[in-house]
């Protein structure tokens, strides 16, 4: 059992990390612009990170499902980026900062409680994987009948999620009635 959720973990955030990589190169002028318009980034500088943040998030999303070798190095650079990534969002939400954290390729006008809450609960997903990871061997059957139906299982939570946070989102927007 512990090697199924092992599994759905690492095929959960290596799609959340491929859909984000590619959401973003999908609409890589509206990333871009976002990023310049944080100011905390040199024009330069800003370009080369737009340029770099969907490449290393589709190389890891993808390293994270193929397994193998470099999971372990994949799931420590992945908790690192999430960690990075939630640092961010936690200090735009706490300081009042109106621009979207763009995480997921959209520009829904801005960062809210939840934006960091989901935030949160991936990287302690990825610390979880991190664990199994270091507690036990990952699993090594690539194209088995059960890898198959554990990674529909993970893209099938991933549509879940994608559709959970835009709800909590469009809620947490929602006027509030007096």
């Amino acid at each position: 059992m512990e090697s199924v959720l092992a599994q759905w973990i690492y095929d959960f955030m290596g799609f959340i990390f491929l859909y984000s990589g590619a959401a973003k190169l999908w609409n890589r002028e509206l990333f871009q612009a976002q990023v310049l318009g944080f100011d905390m980034f040199s024009a330069p500088l800003g370009r080369l990170i737009a340029a770099i943040i969907p490449l290393v998030e589709i190389v890891l999303g993808a390293c994270l499902v193929a397994g193998g070798k470099l999971l372990f190095a994949s799931l420590v650079a992945a908790s690192g980026l999430m960690f990075v990534f939630t640092v961010f969002v936690t200090w735009a939400y706490l300081t009042g900062r109106t621009f979207s954290c763009f995480c997921f390729g959209e520009d829904d006008g801005g960062i809210s409680a939840a934006t960091v809450a989901r935030n949160v609960i991936l990287v302690c997903l990825l610390g979880v994987g991190v664990w199994f990871s270091l507690m036990h061997s990952a699993p090594t059957l690539f194209f088995s009948f059960q890898r198959l139906v554990i990674a529909g299982y993970a893209a099938s939570s991933l549509l879940i999620f994608l559709a959970g946070v835009q709800l909590l989102s469009l809620q947490l927007e929602r006027p509030k009635k007096v």
